[in-house]
């Protein structure tokens, strides 16, 4: 069983080491979608209908995870 324990990431967390030893993230245009995906889906009668996923550019969860 595998325990995942969220922490928000502060300036007092553990994970501040580590996220300091990370290279800077690339910048990404919060203008532009990021990729699309075209799935098949069901709809709430039952049938079954085109859905489109579209990613785009937002601020990093401030949730930092640790597996155990």
């Amino acid at each position: 069983m595998r325990l995942v324990i969220a922490a928000i990431s502060t300036h007092s967390t553990p994970d501040t080491r580590i996220r300091g030893l990370r290279p800077p993230k690339p910048l990404a245009d919060a203008w532009k979608a990021h990729g699309a995906l075209v799935e098949q889906e069901r709809s709430p009668t039952g049938g079954i209908e085109r859905a489109v996923t579209v990613f785009l550019a937002g601020a990093e969860c401030p949730f930092t995870c640790f597996v155990l």
